[in-house]
Protein backbone atom coordinates (compact mmCIF):
# COMPACT_ATOMS: atom_id res chain seq x y z
CA UNK A 1 0.00 0.00 0.00
CA UNK A 2 1.44 3.61 -1.16
CA UNK A 3 2.08 6.39 1.30
CA UNK A 4 -0.92 8.21 -0.40
CA UNK A 5 -3.28 5.55 0.08
CA UNK A 6 -2.57 5.06 3.38
CA UNK A 7 -2.97 8.62 3.85
CA UNK A 8 -6.28 9.25 2.64
CA UNK A 9 -7.51 6.25 4.27
CA UNK A 10 -6.39 7.27 7.33
CA UNK A 11 -8.13 10.61 7.31
CA UNK A 12 -11.17 8.89 6.11
CA UNK A 13 -11.14 6.95 9.71
CA UNK A 14 -10.38 10.31 11.34
CA UNK A 15 -12.65 12.24 9.57
CA UNK A 16 -15.60 9.44 10.79
CA UNK A 17 -14.48 9.11 14.41
CA UNK A 18 -14.56 12.92 14.73
CA UNK A 19 -18.28 12.72 13.20
CA UNK A 20 -19.20 9.63 15.80
CA UNK A 21 -17.61 11.92 18.43
CA UNK A 22 -19.09 15.01 18.01
CA UNK A 23 -22.75 13.90 17.61
CA UNK A 24 -22.39 11.54 20.72
CA UNK A 25 -20.66 15.11 22.58
CA UNK A 26 -23.68 16.80 20.99
CA UNK A 27 -25.95 14.72 22.73
CA UNK A 28 -24.64 14.04 25.85
CA UNK A 29 -24.91 18.05 26.12
CA UNK A 30 -28.63 17.81 25.69
CA UNK A 31 -29.18 15.47 27.68
CA UNK A 32 -27.28 17.38 30.45
CA UNK A 33 -29.55 21.00 29.85
CA UNK A 34 -32.73 19.16 29.82
CA UNK A 35 -31.59 16.85 33.57
CA UNK A 36 -30.48 20.03 34.57
CA UNK A 37 -34.01 21.88 33.90
CA UNK A 38 -35.76 19.02 34.59
CA UNK A 39 -34.36 19.13 38.81
CA UNK A 40 -34.90 22.91 38.91
CA UNK A 41 -38.61 22.60 37.81
CA UNK A 42 -39.87 19.44 39.02
CA UNK A 43 -42.75 19.11 40.96
CA UNK A 44 -43.55 22.70 41.39
CA UNK A 45 -45.11 24.21 38.37
CA UNK A 46 -48.35 22.48 39.58
CA UNK A 47 -48.28 24.13 43.38
CA UNK A 48 -50.11 26.97 44.36
CA UNK A 49 -49.40 28.98 47.46
CA UNK A 50 -52.14 29.81 50.24
CA UNK A 51 -52.65 33.08 52.15
CA UNK A 52 -54.86 33.24 55.32
CA UNK A 53 -56.00 35.35 58.12
CA UNK A 54 -55.89 34.50 61.70
CA UNK A 55 -57.67 34.11 63.49
CA UNK A 56 -60.74 33.66 60.69
CA UNK A 57 -63.51 34.20 63.14
CA UNK A 58 -64.38 35.60 66.54
CA UNK A 59 -66.63 37.57 68.54
CA UNK A 60 -65.48 41.04 70.05
CA UNK A 61 -66.83 43.71 71.60
CA UNK A 62 -67.74 47.52 71.00
CA UNK A 63 -64.26 48.96 72.20
CA UNK A 64 -62.74 46.11 72.21
CA UNK A 65 -58.76 45.97 70.49
CA UNK A 66 -57.73 42.58 68.52
CA UNK A 67 -55.30 41.63 66.11
CA UNK A 68 -55.13 39.54 62.89
CA UNK A 69 -51.85 37.81 61.65
CA UNK A 70 -51.28 37.59 57.25
CA UNK A 71 -49.90 34.19 57.20
CA UNK A 72 -48.46 32.39 53.76
CA UNK A 73 -48.30 28.60 53.17
CA UNK A 74 -45.52 28.56 49.85
CA UNK A 75 -46.62 24.71 49.89
CA UNK A 76 -42.50 24.05 50.31
CA UNK A 77 -41.79 26.22 46.79
CA UNK A 78 -39.67 29.29 47.87
CA UNK A 79 -40.91 32.60 46.72
CA UNK A 80 -39.60 36.00 46.49
CA UNK A 81 -42.26 38.49 46.68
CA UNK A 82 -45.74 38.84 48.25
CA UNK A 83 -48.44 41.45 47.51
CA UNK A 84 -51.83 41.77 49.26
CA UNK A 85 -54.62 44.08 48.96
CA UNK A 86 -57.00 43.89 51.90
CA UNK A 87 -60.73 45.03 51.93
CA UNK A 88 -62.17 45.84 55.49
CA UNK A 89 -65.20 48.12 56.84
CA UNK A 90 -63.94 51.40 58.27
CA UNK A 91 -67.03 52.33 59.82
CA UNK A 92 -66.87 48.98 61.85
CA UNK A 93 -63.03 48.73 62.39
CA UNK A 94 -60.31 51.30 62.95
CA UNK A 95 -57.05 50.60 62.00
CA UNK A 96 -54.18 50.58 64.60
CA UNK A 97 -51.20 52.69 63.69
CA UNK A 98 -48.21 50.46 64.81
CA UNK A 99 -45.75 52.84 64.36
CA UNK A 100 -46.21 56.83 65.29
CA UNK A 101 -42.64 58.21 63.96
CA UNK A 102 -43.80 57.39 60.22
CA UNK A 103 -46.41 58.81 58.28
CA UNK A 104 -49.89 57.61 57.77
CA UNK A 105 -50.87 54.30 59.52
CA UNK A 106 -48.88 51.99 59.76
CA UNK A 107 -49.09 47.70 60.08
CA UNK A 108 -46.79 45.48 61.96
CA UNK A 109 -44.47 44.13 59.40
CA UNK A 110 -43.73 40.20 59.53
CA UNK A 111 -40.50 38.61 59.06
CA UNK A 112 -39.92 37.24 55.42
CA UNK A 113 -38.19 38.70 52.66
CA UNK A 114 -36.16 41.82 53.29
CA UNK A 115 -36.91 45.18 51.51
CA UNK A 116 -40.42 46.96 51.84
CA UNK A 117 -42.20 48.71 49.05
CA UNK A 118 -45.76 49.64 50.79
CA UNK A 119 -45.00 52.73 52.67
CA UNK A 120 -48.64 53.90 53.21
CA UNK A 121 -50.13 50.62 53.52
CA UNK A 122 -53.78 51.88 55.34
CA UNK A 123 -56.69 53.92 53.37
CA UNK A 124 -59.13 54.85 56.17
CA UNK A 125 -61.80 56.42 53.56
CA UNK A 126 -61.85 53.52 51.05
CA UNK A 127 -61.01 50.84 53.79
CA UNK A 128 -58.30 48.77 52.22
CA UNK A 129 -54.83 48.02 53.73
CA UNK A 130 -52.04 47.09 50.88
CA UNK A 131 -48.75 45.40 51.16
CA UNK A 132 -45.94 44.70 49.64
CA UNK A 133 -42.80 43.05 49.88
CA UNK A 134 -39.75 41.42 48.56
CA UNK A 135 -36.49 39.55 48.83
CA UNK A 136 -33.70 41.08 46.40
CA UNK A 137 -31.19 38.22 47.01
CA UNK A 138 -31.48 34.11 47.10
CA UNK A 139 -30.45 33.90 50.72
CA UNK A 140 -34.05 36.07 51.72
CA UNK A 141 -36.23 33.64 49.76
CA UNK A 142 -39.30 32.62 51.98
CA UNK A 143 -40.38 28.75 51.97
CA UNK A 144 -42.69 27.19 54.00
CA UNK A 145 -41.18 24.51 56.57
CA UNK A 146 -43.75 23.67 58.98
CA UNK A 147 -45.84 26.47 60.38
CA UNK A 148 -46.98 29.04 57.63
CA UNK A 149 -44.44 32.38 57.79
CA UNK A 150 -46.19 35.97 59.42
CA UNK A 151 -46.26 37.98 56.48
CA UNK A 152 -47.72 41.25 58.61
CA UNK A 153 -50.28 41.90 61.87
CA UNK A 154 -53.05 44.14 62.05
CA UNK A 155 -54.42 45.56 65.12
CA UNK A 156 -58.31 46.70 64.83
CA UNK A 157 -60.28 48.63 67.27
CA UNK A 158 -64.12 47.78 67.13
CA UNK A 159 -66.24 50.72 66.81
CA UNK A 160 -70.05 49.76 66.48
CA UNK A 161 -72.00 46.29 66.95
CA UNK A 162 -72.35 44.94 63.29
CA UNK A 163 -71.17 41.83 61.38
CA UNK A 164 -68.16 42.61 59.86
CA UNK A 165 -65.44 40.59 57.27
CA UNK A 166 -62.00 41.12 56.44
CA UNK A 167 -61.11 40.15 52.17
CA UNK A 168 -58.44 39.70 50.03
CA UNK A 169 -59.01 41.31 46.88
CA UNK A 170 -58.30 38.79 43.91
CA UNK A 171 -58.65 39.13 40.65
CA UNK A 172 -57.66 37.13 37.40
CA UNK A 173 -56.78 40.03 35.20
CA UNK A 174 -54.32 42.61 35.68
CA UNK A 175 -53.72 44.33 37.98
CA UNK A 176 -53.72 41.11 40.22
CA UNK A 177 -53.74 43.14 43.40
CA UNK A 178 -52.88 40.12 45.71
CA UNK A 179 -50.33 37.62 44.24
CA UNK A 180 -47.21 35.74 45.26
CA UNK A 181 -44.68 35.15 43.43
CA UNK A 182 -42.57 32.11 42.67
CA UNK A 183 -38.60 32.58 42.74
CA UNK A 184 -37.17 30.35 40.32
CA UNK A 185 -39.44 32.05 37.02
CA UNK A 186 -40.98 34.87 38.99
CA UNK A 187 -44.37 32.97 37.88
CA UNK A 188 -47.34 34.36 40.51
CA UNK A 189 -48.51 30.93 41.88
CA UNK A 190 -51.27 32.36 44.74
CA UNK A 191 -54.00 29.73 44.71
CA UNK A 192 -56.24 30.09 47.33
CA UNK A 193 -57.05 32.66 50.14
CA UNK A 194 -58.59 32.21 53.75
CA UNK A 195 -61.11 35.61 54.35
CA UNK A 196 -62.08 36.11 57.77
CA UNK A 197 -65.30 37.17 59.38
CA UNK A 198 -65.91 38.84 62.98
CA UNK A 199 -68.86 39.75 64.91
CA UNK A 200 -69.07 42.90 66.68
CA UNK A 201 -71.28 43.49 69.76
CA UNK A 202 -72.19 45.39 73.00
CA UNK A 203 -70.46 47.87 74.39
CA UNK A 204 -67.94 47.68 77.41
CA UNK A 205 -67.16 50.00 79.85
CA UNK A 206 -63.85 50.24 81.55
CA UNK A 207 -63.51 51.36 85.10
CA UNK A 208 -60.35 52.08 86.81
CA UNK A 209 -59.79 49.67 89.46
CA UNK A 210 -58.39 50.73 92.98
CA UNK A 211 -56.55 47.56 93.64
CA UNK A 212 -55.78 45.69 90.84
CA UNK A 213 -55.02 42.14 91.23
CA UNK A 214 -54.14 38.90 89.70
CA UNK A 215 -56.11 36.24 90.64
CA UNK A 216 -57.80 33.78 88.81
CA UNK A 217 -61.00 34.01 87.60
CA UNK A 218 -63.01 31.10 86.20
CA UNK A 219 -65.85 30.55 84.05
CA UNK A 220 -67.98 26.95 83.85
CA UNK A 221 -71.26 26.33 82.24
CA UNK A 222 -71.54 23.02 83.36
CA UNK A 223 -69.62 21.18 81.09
CA UNK A 224 -66.03 22.93 80.96
CA UNK A 225 -64.04 25.92 82.52
CA UNK A 226 -61.57 28.38 81.91
CA UNK A 227 -59.82 30.43 83.97
CA UNK A 228 -56.94 33.49 83.90
CA UNK A 229 -53.80 34.58 85.45
CA UNK A 230 -51.55 37.16 84.90
CA UNK A 231 -48.37 37.59 86.42
CA UNK A 232 -48.12 41.65 86.90
CA UNK A 233 -50.64 43.35 88.01
CA UNK A 234 -49.25 47.03 87.16
CA UNK A 235 -47.78 48.01 83.66
CA UNK A 236 -45.85 50.80 82.81
CA UNK A 237 -46.84 52.95 80.10
CA UNK A 238 -43.92 52.92 78.14
CA UNK A 239 -44.98 50.95 74.75
CA UNK A 240 -42.23 48.17 76.41
CA UNK A 241 -43.32 46.77 79.57
CA UNK A 242 -44.93 42.86 79.60
CA UNK A 243 -46.82 40.47 80.97
CA UNK A 244 -47.22 37.29 80.32
CA UNK A 245 -51.07 36.16 80.10
CA UNK A 246 -51.53 32.26 80.84
CA UNK A 247 -55.06 30.48 80.20
CA UNK A 248 -56.44 27.22 81.71
CA UNK A 249 -59.05 25.11 80.38
CA UNK A 250 -60.90 21.71 82.07
CA UNK A 251 -63.32 19.62 80.51
CA UNK A 252 -66.49 18.54 82.64
CA UNK A 253 -64.86 16.16 84.71
CA UNK A 254 -62.08 18.82 85.78
CA UNK A 255 -59.42 16.88 83.72
CA UNK A 256 -57.33 19.77 81.60
CA UNK A 257 -58.79 19.71 77.65
CA UNK A 258 -56.33 19.69 75.33
CA UNK A 259 -56.53 21.24 71.92
CA UNK A 260 -59.17 23.33 73.02
CA UNK A 261 -59.15 26.78 70.77
CA UNK A 262 -58.82 29.91 72.77
CA UNK A 263 -59.83 33.47 71.48
CA UNK A 264 -58.47 35.86 73.25
CA UNK A 265 -59.76 40.15 73.44
CA UNK A 266 -58.10 42.99 74.98
CA UNK A 267 -59.45 46.71 75.52
CA UNK A 268 -56.90 49.56 76.85
CA UNK A 269 -54.03 50.80 75.17
CA UNK A 270 -52.10 47.52 74.92
CA UNK A 271 -51.03 45.10 72.68
CA UNK A 272 -52.13 41.07 73.36
CA UNK A 273 -50.16 38.43 71.00
CA UNK A 274 -51.64 35.77 69.96
CA UNK A 275 -54.97 36.42 70.02
CA UNK A 276 -56.12 32.90 69.26
CA UNK A 277 -54.22 30.27 70.45
CA UNK A 278 -54.48 26.09 70.94
CA UNK A 279 -54.53 24.60 74.86
CA UNK A 280 -51.16 22.18 75.29
CA UNK A 281 -51.53 19.00 76.86
CA UNK A 282 -51.83 20.49 80.47
CA UNK A 283 -54.82 22.25 79.40
CA UNK A 284 -53.21 25.77 79.12
CA UNK A 285 -52.21 28.73 76.53
CA UNK A 286 -50.22 31.42 77.03
CA UNK A 287 -50.18 35.10 75.49
CA UNK A 288 -47.83 38.13 75.48
CA UNK A 289 -49.40 41.18 76.77
CA UNK A 290 -47.19 44.70 75.93
CA UNK A 291 -48.74 48.34 77.47
CA UNK A 292 -49.24 50.98 75.08
CA UNK A 293 -47.96 54.10 75.87
CA UNK A 294 -51.38 55.08 77.28
CA UNK A 295 -51.60 54.59 80.79
CA UNK A 296 -54.98 53.45 82.11
CA UNK A 297 -57.23 50.32 82.84
CA UNK A 298 -56.75 46.84 80.53
CA UNK A 299 -59.11 44.01 80.44
CA UNK A 300 -58.04 41.49 79.06
CA UNK A 301 -60.75 38.62 77.87
CA UNK A 302 -60.66 34.51 77.06
CA UNK A 303 -63.57 32.04 75.63
CA UNK A 304 -63.78 28.83 74.12
CA UNK A 305 -64.02 29.10 70.41
CA UNK A 306 -66.55 26.20 70.25
CA UNK A 307 -68.67 27.85 73.00
CA UNK A 308 -68.44 31.72 73.47
CA UNK A 309 -70.51 31.57 76.77
CA UNK A 310 -67.62 29.69 78.80
CA UNK A 311 -65.05 32.84 79.18
CA UNK A 312 -63.22 34.76 81.87
CA UNK A 313 -61.88 38.68 82.26
CA UNK A 314 -59.03 39.94 83.94
CA UNK A 315 -58.52 43.85 84.61
CA UNK A 316 -55.20 45.59 85.50
CA UNK A 317 -53.68 48.94 85.21
CA UNK A 318 -51.13 50.28 82.94
CA UNK A 319 -49.16 53.63 84.72
CA UNK A 320 -47.57 56.57 83.44
CA UNK A 321 -43.82 56.00 82.79
CA UNK A 322 -41.46 58.22 84.09
CA UNK A 323 -39.65 60.05 81.08
CA UNK A 324 -35.87 59.31 80.59
CA UNK A 325 -33.83 61.18 77.90
CA UNK A 326 -33.21 58.94 75.23
CA UNK A 327 -30.38 59.37 72.16
CA UNK A 328 -31.42 61.30 69.43
CA UNK A 329 -31.29 59.02 66.14
CA UNK A 330 -30.32 59.80 62.64
CA UNK A 331 -33.09 59.45 60.12
CA UNK A 332 -32.96 56.80 57.90
CA UNK A 333 -33.65 56.37 53.97
CA UNK A 334 -36.14 53.86 53.14
CA UNK A 335 -36.13 52.04 50.62
CA UNK A 336 -38.06 53.26 47.47
CA UNK A 337 -40.18 51.23 45.20
CA UNK A 338 -38.16 51.48 42.29
CA UNK A 339 -38.46 48.57 39.18
CA UNK A 340 -36.54 45.66 40.69
CA UNK A 341 -34.66 43.29 38.00
CA UNK A 342 -34.34 39.70 39.23
CA UNK A 343 -30.80 38.71 39.17
CA UNK A 344 -30.18 35.36 37.09
CA UNK A 345 -29.24 32.53 38.84
CA UNK A 346 -25.61 31.70 38.87
CA UNK A 347 -24.48 28.15 38.16
CA UNK A 348 -22.26 26.63 41.31
CA UNK A 349 -20.31 23.43 41.72
CA UNK A 350 -23.12 22.56 43.81
CA UNK A 351 -25.70 22.73 41.22
CA UNK A 352 -23.63 20.25 38.74
CA UNK A 353 -23.38 18.07 41.78
CA UNK A 354 -26.97 17.68 41.91
CA UNK A 355 -27.18 16.99 37.89
CA UNK A 356 -25.03 13.83 38.74
CA UNK A 357 -22.27 12.20 36.32
CA UNK A 358 -24.10 13.33 33.13
CA UNK A 359 -22.07 17.03 33.23
CA UNK A 360 -18.51 15.00 32.98
CA UNK A 361 -19.49 12.96 30.15
CA UNK A 362 -18.69 15.71 26.91
CA UNK A 363 -15.81 16.45 28.73
CA UNK A 364 -14.69 12.61 28.92
CA UNK A 365 -15.33 12.70 25.24
CA UNK A 366 -13.14 15.67 24.29
CA UNK A 367 -10.13 13.91 26.15
CA UNK A 368 -10.69 10.73 24.51
CA UNK A 369 -10.96 12.61 20.84
CA UNK A 370 -7.41 14.56 22.23
CA UNK A 371 -6.10 11.43 22.50
CA UNK A 372 -7.21 9.67 19.51
CA UNK A 373 -5.49 13.02 17.22
CA UNK A 374 -2.54 12.48 19.15
CA UNK A 375 -2.10 9.23 18.51
CA UNK A 376 -3.09 9.41 15.05
CA UNK A 377 -0.26 12.04 14.49
CA UNK A 378 2.40 10.21 16.24
CA UNK A 379 1.47 7.08 14.25
CA UNK A 380 1.53 9.12 10.87
CA UNK A 381 4.80 11.01 12.23
CA UNK A 382 6.15 7.16 12.27
CA UNK A 383 4.67 6.17 8.42
CA UNK A 384 6.67 9.02 7.24
CA UNK A 385 9.91 7.92 8.40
Amino acid sequence: MSLSTSRVRNHTIMRKVISVLALATVLMSTMVMATRVSAATEDTSAVKATLMLSPDSGNFAVGETFSVQVLLDTKGVEVSQVDFKLKYEPDALEVQDSDRDRAGIQIKDGDLFEVLLSTTPVDTRGGTIEYSKIALSEGKYYKTSGEPGKVATIDFKALKAAPVTLRFETSDTPPVPTKVYRAIDEEQILGEVTNADFTVSGTVAVTAQQTPTATPTTSTNGRSSISMVIDKVNLKADGKDKANVRVSVKDASGNPAAQAKVIFGITGNAILDPLMATTDTSGQVSAMLTAGTQAGSISISAHLESDPTVSTTTQIVSSAATATPSPTVAPTTRPTATPITTPQPVTSPEDLDEVGPLSVIPAMLLSLLAAYLLTFRVSFARRRK
